[in-house]
């Protein structure tokens, strides 16, 4: 019944934002590591977090795809 839930289509947009937002907080803690650590982070901050969120972006939408294809 459970996996029946996760097929319907108003679950599906969820599922897409749930994982953009896990993909977000990966790269975003990695941009923060890089703040702690890199000596040019705290300079550089502003640019590494467009990054962090164009790449999120950008590796979300062929997830997305898989979700959308996967349920249809």
């Amino acid at each position: 019944h459970t996996v029946e839930f996760y097929g319907r289509p108003f679950i599906i947009p969820m599922e897409v934002a749930l994982v953009g937002a896990v993909i977000y907080h990966a790269l975003n803690g990695l941009r923060i590591i890089l703040i702690d650590f890199w000596p040019k982070g705290v300079k550089n901050q502003r640019a590494m977090y467009y990054i962090a969120l164009i790449a999120a972006v950008l590796l979300t939408i062929p997830s997305a795809i898989i979700i959308i294809n996967a349920e249809f």
